[in-house]
């Protein structure tokens, strides 16, 4: 156990340092000042909506101009506080799980920790926890900084699908690192999985099964029926499908480390 929390101190210093904690707030300052923005749009709207018909006269010609009706959508800032919730929290452990392993390849303290009794599993878990940890907490403060009241009505729901939702993508994230060597190498498939992680929120109006083709589309389904902006009965399904994903993903990446990053022979 003392093992383990030397791990998770480690971790966390790497979370600390490299301007993490600074990015973090500008990211968070920036996604909530657009949540603003857009409940104030909203609100102008639907102030116009709820007007009714407007009549202008010009010399001999009069014409009735018709407001918009309701839309039974969810307003523009509650679909942005979702796709927020899928695409900034998920991807967070995702991205610098990675960050933090090729620095450790590049110290050398990897290396050095192979010769210690503390182990592969030790390890993995650490990283694990504190990025998937990170990413929730990331997202308790996008919620509160947006002042979103039916996030925090069902926030045991929203709490349990953020930390599902990490834990796969920061395992993903393991999965990717364990295969590139530096950031320049691990970049462009990097980039081309998030693009495929986030289609299905681009395709699903149109197309709803390409909500399940990738992590970011069954965690969205989730939270869409979570906020009560999509069909509840998806619930289920979103936490079945990223979960069967997380059971596939976790020994992929811990077959992976073990032969590109814990064998002798390895970085």
């Amino acid at each position: 156990m003392k093992a383990f929390a030397t791990l998770l101190a480690l971790e966390l210093r790497v979370l600390a340092r490299g301007g993490f904690p600074v990015v973090m707030a500008v990211v968070l300052a920036a996604s909530a000042l657009s949540v603003h923005a857009l409940r104030a749009v909203d609100a102008a709207a639907s102030v116009d909506a709820a007007s009714g018909p407007e009549l202008l006269e010009a010399g001999p010609w009069s014409i009735t101009v018709l407001r918009p009706e309701a839309s039974s959508r969810p307003a523009l800032h509650e679909r942005m506080v979702t796709t927020l919730l899928v695409y900034e929290v998920l991807i967070l452990g995702f991205l610098f799980v990675a960050v933090g392993l090729f620095q450790q390849f590049e110290e050398g303290s990897l290396r050095a920790y192979r010769l210690s009794p503390g182990g592969q599993a030790r390890w993995t878990g650490a990283k694990l926890l504190v990025w998937s940890a990170a990413g929730v907490a990331y997202g308790l403060a996008f919620l509160a900084a947006s002042f979103e009241p039916p996030a925090w009505s069902a926030l045991p729901g929203v709490v349990a699908l953020s930390a599902l939702g990490s834990l796969l993508m920061t395992t993903l994230g393991l999965l990717l690192a364990a295969f590139s060597r530096n950031l320049s190498q691990w970049f462009p498939p990097a980039a081309g999985l998030l693009a495929l992680n986030m289609a299905p929120a681009a395709l699903a109006e149109s197309w709803p099964e390409a909500r399940w083709l990738a992590p970011g589309g069954a965690a969205l389904a989730g939270f869409e029926a979570l906020l009560g902006q999509g069909d509840p009965a998806l619930l289920g399904a979103s936490f079945a499908w990223l979960g069967a994903a997380l059971a596939l993903a976790l020994p992929l990446s811990w077959l992976a480390l073990r032969a590109r990053a814990f064998k002798e022979a390895g970085r």
